[in-house]
């Protein structure tokens, strides 16, 4: 099972855009998998948007840290959670879009288990989701 762990804080304008996306790209390559948004003490309308948007969508899921703590520790606690919960396969990601796994599909070959180490690019990266973000 694959999850995408994404690290937030203050990212409801660009999670409105990349949310949708990720979890469509989740939902076609992993029925079985997740997509975890680890709040990191957001201000703005970034818990309540992932709320919302969880309505809609099983694969959807949202871990709030109380404080704001730095987007390791954010990675971190959604890494363990994902790991604790089953997952096989744990990609992370920046709310911003930036830093996604390379490739046109990139998490198709995830949920085969044939990617047992890929790094990816940041946003002069063409396939990146969040390009147009920055």
């Amino acid at each position: 099972m694959v999850w995408v762990v994404i690290a937030a804080a203050d990212e409801a304008d660009r999670l409105r855009v990349l949310l949708p996306r990720v979890v469509s790209e989740v939902e076609a390559g992993d029925p079985e998998g997740r997509v975890l948004v680890v709040d990191d003490g957001s201000v703005d309308d970034t818990v309540a948007l992932v709320v919302r948007l969880m309505v809609d969508r099983e694969v959807l899921e949202l871990e709030p840290l109380r404080h704001r703590s730095g987007r390791a520790t954010a990675l971190r606690r959604g890494v363990r959670r994902a790991l604790e919960d089953g997952a096989d396969v744990v990609v992370t990601m920046d709310a911003d879009g930036r830093v996604v796994p390379v490739g046109p599909r990139p998490l198709r070959p995830a949920a085969a288990g044939d990617t047992p180490g890929r790094r990816g690019h940041r946003s002069d990266c063409r396939w990146c989701l969040g390009a147009s973000l920055a």
